[in-house]
Protein backbone atom coordinates (compact mmCIF):
# COMPACT_ATOMS: atom_id res chain seq x y z
CA UNK A 1 0.00 0.00 0.00
CA UNK A 2 3.21 2.37 0.92
CA UNK A 3 4.71 1.49 -2.39
CA UNK A 4 1.42 2.36 -4.61
CA UNK A 5 1.25 5.88 -2.88
CA UNK A 6 5.27 6.22 -3.06
CA UNK A 7 4.64 5.42 -6.63
CA UNK A 8 1.79 7.83 -7.46
CA UNK A 9 3.58 10.65 -5.42
CA UNK A 10 6.55 9.91 -8.00
CA UNK A 11 4.76 10.13 -11.12
CA UNK A 12 2.51 13.20 -9.95
CA UNK A 13 5.89 14.71 -9.10
CA UNK A 14 7.78 13.47 -12.73
CA UNK A 15 4.39 15.09 -14.23
CA UNK A 16 4.68 18.24 -13.02
CA UNK A 17 8.33 18.70 -13.48
CA UNK A 18 7.42 17.84 -16.91
CA UNK A 19 4.70 20.62 -17.49
CA UNK A 20 7.10 23.43 -15.84
CA UNK A 21 9.77 22.26 -18.23
CA UNK A 22 7.32 22.75 -21.50
CA UNK A 23 6.09 25.78 -20.20
CA UNK A 24 9.61 27.03 -19.94
CA UNK A 25 10.52 25.59 -23.37
CA UNK A 26 7.44 27.50 -24.65
CA UNK A 27 8.72 31.03 -23.20
CA UNK A 28 10.70 33.33 -25.17
CA UNK A 29 14.13 34.42 -22.93
CA UNK A 30 13.62 38.24 -24.54
CA UNK A 31 12.33 40.19 -27.69
CA UNK A 32 13.94 41.71 -30.65
CA UNK A 33 14.44 45.15 -29.90
CA UNK A 34 12.88 47.57 -32.75
CA UNK A 35 15.79 50.12 -32.44
CA UNK A 36 18.30 47.47 -33.06
CA UNK A 37 21.02 48.17 -36.06
CA UNK A 38 22.70 45.34 -38.15
CA UNK A 39 26.10 45.25 -39.58
CA UNK A 40 26.72 45.83 -43.60
CA UNK A 41 29.64 43.75 -44.54
CA UNK A 42 31.59 44.26 -48.21
CA UNK A 43 30.81 40.63 -49.52
CA UNK A 44 27.40 38.49 -49.60
CA UNK A 45 29.56 36.75 -46.07
CA UNK A 46 29.94 37.47 -42.19
CA UNK A 47 33.46 36.51 -43.72
CA UNK A 48 33.66 39.73 -45.07
CA UNK A 49 34.90 43.28 -43.56
CA UNK A 50 32.29 45.53 -42.07
CA UNK A 51 31.31 48.91 -43.52
CA UNK A 52 28.84 50.48 -41.07
CA UNK A 53 25.80 49.79 -39.22
CA UNK A 54 22.23 50.30 -40.37
CA UNK A 55 19.74 51.28 -38.21
CA UNK A 56 16.74 48.87 -38.04
CA UNK A 57 13.69 50.68 -40.10
CA UNK A 58 16.26 52.26 -41.99
CA UNK A 59 15.13 52.50 -45.62
CA UNK A 60 17.08 50.64 -48.07
CA UNK A 61 17.76 50.02 -52.14
CA UNK A 62 18.42 46.49 -53.04
CA UNK A 63 20.75 45.83 -55.67
CA UNK A 64 21.48 42.47 -55.84
CA UNK A 65 20.54 38.79 -53.67
CA UNK A 66 22.70 35.92 -52.62
CA UNK A 67 20.56 32.99 -52.51
CA UNK A 68 23.11 30.22 -51.50
CA UNK A 69 24.42 32.79 -48.56
CA UNK A 70 21.33 34.00 -47.92
CA UNK A 71 22.65 37.79 -48.23
CA UNK A 72 21.41 40.79 -50.18
CA UNK A 73 23.38 44.32 -51.66
CA UNK A 74 21.98 47.19 -50.40
CA UNK A 75 22.13 50.86 -50.66
CA UNK A 76 21.32 52.80 -47.83
CA UNK A 77 19.96 56.30 -47.35
CA UNK A 78 23.36 57.86 -46.97
CA UNK A 79 24.62 56.43 -49.94
CA UNK A 80 26.34 53.31 -48.78
CA UNK A 81 26.60 50.01 -50.47
CA UNK A 82 27.21 46.81 -49.09
CA UNK A 83 25.86 43.15 -48.19
CA UNK A 84 23.38 42.05 -45.15
CA UNK A 85 21.51 39.03 -44.32
CA UNK A 86 17.98 38.45 -45.84
CA UNK A 87 16.52 37.31 -42.40
CA UNK A 88 17.12 41.45 -41.27
CA UNK A 89 14.90 42.47 -44.39
CA UNK A 90 11.42 43.72 -44.12
CA UNK A 91 9.09 44.78 -46.53
CA UNK A 92 7.59 46.93 -43.92
CA UNK A 93 9.53 49.98 -42.08
CA UNK A 94 10.22 49.85 -38.70
CA UNK A 95 7.73 50.85 -35.96
CA UNK A 96 10.16 53.88 -35.54
CA UNK A 97 10.23 54.54 -39.00
CA UNK A 98 5.93 54.41 -38.76
CA UNK A 99 5.62 56.75 -35.73
CA UNK A 100 7.90 58.84 -37.87
CA UNK A 101 5.47 59.00 -40.48
CA UNK A 102 2.77 59.09 -38.75
CA UNK A 103 3.81 61.99 -36.97
CA UNK A 104 4.48 63.62 -40.10
CA UNK A 105 1.01 63.07 -41.87
CA UNK A 106 -0.68 64.02 -38.08
CA UNK A 107 1.59 67.52 -38.46
CA UNK A 108 0.30 67.48 -42.06
CA UNK A 109 -3.26 66.95 -41.21
CA UNK A 110 -3.22 69.36 -38.32
CA UNK A 111 -1.79 72.19 -40.77
CA UNK A 112 -4.66 71.09 -43.49
CA UNK A 113 -6.84 71.16 -40.33
CA UNK A 114 -5.60 74.42 -39.19
CA UNK A 115 -5.27 75.74 -42.92
CA UNK A 116 -9.03 74.83 -43.42
CA UNK A 117 -10.24 76.72 -39.88
CA UNK A 118 -8.22 79.68 -41.01
CA UNK A 119 -10.25 79.60 -44.30
CA UNK A 120 -13.44 78.77 -42.84
CA UNK A 121 -12.97 81.66 -40.49
CA UNK A 122 -12.10 84.44 -43.13
CA UNK A 123 -15.37 82.85 -44.80
CA UNK A 124 -17.22 83.26 -41.99
CA UNK A 125 -15.70 87.06 -41.41
CA UNK A 126 -16.47 87.50 -45.04
CA UNK A 127 -20.14 86.20 -44.81
CA UNK A 128 -20.39 88.59 -42.08
CA UNK A 129 -19.10 91.81 -43.82
CA UNK A 130 -21.28 90.88 -46.92
CA UNK A 131 -23.78 90.23 -44.70
CA UNK A 132 -23.80 93.46 -43.48
CA UNK A 133 -23.11 95.40 -46.13
CA UNK A 134 -25.92 93.71 -47.51
CA UNK A 135 -28.28 95.45 -44.93
CA UNK A 136 -27.04 98.92 -45.16
CA UNK A 137 -27.63 98.66 -48.53
CA UNK A 138 -31.12 97.24 -47.73
CA UNK A 139 -31.18 100.70 -45.18
CA UNK A 140 -30.36 102.96 -48.26
CA UNK A 141 -32.46 101.55 -50.06
CA UNK A 142 -35.44 102.29 -48.13
CA UNK A 143 -34.30 105.78 -47.15
CA UNK A 144 -33.98 106.35 -51.42
CA UNK A 145 -37.50 104.64 -51.62
CA UNK A 146 -38.75 107.28 -48.68
CA UNK A 147 -37.00 110.49 -50.52
CA UNK A 148 -38.40 109.76 -53.65
CA UNK A 149 -41.74 108.43 -52.31
CA UNK A 150 -41.81 112.21 -50.63
CA UNK A 151 -40.26 114.15 -53.50
CA UNK A 152 -42.80 112.64 -55.89
CA UNK A 153 -45.44 113.80 -53.10
CA UNK A 154 -44.06 117.20 -52.94
CA UNK A 155 -44.04 117.24 -57.42
CA UNK A 156 -47.83 116.49 -56.87
CA UNK A 157 -48.63 119.03 -54.21
CA UNK A 158 -46.65 121.75 -56.42
CA UNK A 159 -48.02 120.17 -59.83
CA UNK A 160 -51.58 120.30 -58.13
CA UNK A 161 -50.85 124.22 -56.90
CA UNK A 162 -49.67 125.15 -60.31
CA UNK A 163 -52.75 123.50 -62.02
CA UNK A 164 -54.74 126.00 -58.99
CA UNK A 165 -52.78 128.86 -59.96
CA UNK A 166 -53.19 128.36 -63.55
CA UNK A 167 -57.20 127.94 -63.15
CA UNK A 168 -56.94 130.94 -60.98
CA UNK A 169 -55.29 132.69 -63.42
CA UNK A 170 -57.88 131.92 -66.50
CA UNK A 171 -60.51 132.66 -64.16
CA UNK A 172 -59.27 136.23 -63.74
CA UNK A 173 -58.74 136.70 -67.34
CA UNK A 174 -62.18 135.17 -67.87
CA UNK A 175 -63.77 137.82 -65.48
CA UNK A 176 -62.10 140.62 -66.59
CA UNK A 177 -62.98 140.18 -70.04
CA UNK A 178 -66.34 139.47 -69.43
CA UNK A 179 -66.36 142.80 -67.45
CA UNK A 180 -65.08 144.70 -70.20
CA UNK A 181 -67.76 143.25 -72.59
CA UNK A 182 -70.45 143.83 -70.24
CA UNK A 183 -69.29 147.51 -69.55
CA UNK A 184 -69.22 147.44 -73.60
CA UNK A 185 -72.64 145.88 -73.88
CA UNK A 186 -74.01 148.48 -71.39
CA UNK A 187 -72.66 151.34 -73.37
CA UNK A 188 -73.81 150.42 -76.57
CA UNK A 189 -77.11 149.84 -75.12
CA UNK A 190 -77.29 153.10 -72.97
CA UNK A 191 -75.91 155.30 -76.29
CA UNK A 192 -79.03 155.14 -78.05
CA UNK A 193 -80.51 156.76 -74.93
CA UNK A 194 -78.45 160.05 -74.52
CA UNK A 195 -79.59 162.96 -75.72
CA UNK A 196 -78.72 164.66 -79.03
CA UNK A 197 -76.16 167.65 -79.32
CA UNK A 198 -77.63 170.39 -81.05
CA UNK A 199 -75.98 171.77 -83.63
CA UNK A 200 -74.52 175.10 -83.29
CA UNK A 201 -76.31 177.57 -85.41
CA UNK A 202 -74.05 180.69 -87.60
CA UNK A 203 -75.53 183.73 -87.34
CA UNK A 204 -74.48 186.30 -90.43
CA UNK A 205 -74.62 189.86 -91.27
CA UNK A 206 -77.57 189.44 -93.01
CA UNK A 207 -79.85 188.62 -90.32
CA UNK A 208 -79.50 192.07 -88.42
Amino acid sequence: MLRRILFTLSLLLVAFSASVQAENEDKPDGYVADDLFIYMHTGPSRNYRILGSITAGSPLKVLATNDENQFSQVEDEKGRQGWIENKFLSLQAGKSQQIEILNKQLTEQDKSLQATQSQLTNTNQKLASITQQTEQLSQQVNQLQNELQAKTESLNVLQNEKQNQAHKIQLEWLMKGGGVLLFGMIIGYMLPFLPKRKKRRDFGYGDL
